[in-house]
């Protein structure tokens, strides 16, 4: 009698678990029925299609011009900060800077950094009777080291700014 009250108990919890799955399994329609049970295509179709994956923010060609331009950028703020033109040079520094004796304008690496890019040495000669190097120099200030120990790129024949 046990052993049949027992499986009595058993086929109770089985017939309770069955409709509690049944409550919270969702009701089909028919349509929906043949849309789960429809072949391959139409889940390929579901599985090519961008619905539910993730897509990178940024496509390949658009990191490889992100790249490219940040690169560029870096050498370009870096060239203006450090790199700097030179030209109309007075007598005054041709004669004591042979660096700067013969050409129009040179091309030269800064002592500074971010410092103006060009750099028309003319503007601060003064028209004097007895022409001094020392106060020439002052009148440079910050940019003096230009003409003490000038660190040349590139020369000039021609100045390329007239």
């Amino acid at each position: 009698m046990q052993e049949h009250a027992a499986l009595q108990e058993i086929q109770q919890a089985r017939e309770e678990a069955t409709a509690t799955s049944a409550v919270v399994a969702p009701v089909l329609e028919p349509d929906e029925r043949d849309l789960l049970l429809s072949p391959a295509p139409a889940r390929a179709e579901e599985s090519a299609g961008t619905d539910g994956e993730l897509q990178p923010f940024f496509s390949t060609w658009q990191r490889v011009l992100l790249w490219t331009g940040t690169v560029l950028v870096t050498i370009v703020v870096l060239l203006w900060g450090k790199i700097g033109y030179v030209h109309h040079i007075p007598d005054l520094v041709r004669d004591n800077v042979p660096a700067y004796q013969h050409d129009a304008g040179y091309l030269v690496l800064k002592p500074w950094w971010f410092g103006p890019p060009v750099l028309d040495l003319n503007t601060y000669a003064r028209d004097t009777e007895r022409p001094d190097w020392e106060l020439y120099k002052a009148r440079l200030g910050d940019y003096a080291a230009i003409v003490d120990n000038p660190y040349i790129l590139w020369k000039f024949a021609e100045d390329p700014l007239q």
